[in-house]
């Protein structure tokens, strides 16, 4: 069975340590988003894949999962810290 670990948007930022969108002075979700074509998803793919993570939208909720996904993204994160393989990350919202 694979582990599931529930964390706050902020827990996963401390935990994970999300970079900057250093290509893109004004990028979404407070500069951490990277874009899915271009020079941006170039760098996302140039990444280890444990250390990218997708932002999707279904319904008009946010979510923020570990790995490279296509269906429903808006965009990718990059983090400093990799996420460990074989479990299920749930990033909820405080709000």
């Amino acid at each position: 069975m694979t582990p599931t670990i529930t964390i706050t948007f902020d827990e996963w930022v401390e935990q994970f340590k999300p970079l900057k969108n250093h290509l893109d002075d004004n990028a979404s979700m407070d500069g951490l988003m990277f874009e899915t074509y271009g020079v941006e998803l170039a760098f996302v793919r140039a990444q280890d894949i444990n250390r990218i993570w997708t932002f999707t939208e279904d319904n008009g909720v946010i979510y923020v999962g570990e790995g490279m996904h296509i269906v429903n993204r808006m965009g990718y994160a990059v983090t400093e810290k990799p996420y460990a393989e074989n479990t299920f990350y749930c990033i909820e919202d405080e709000d």
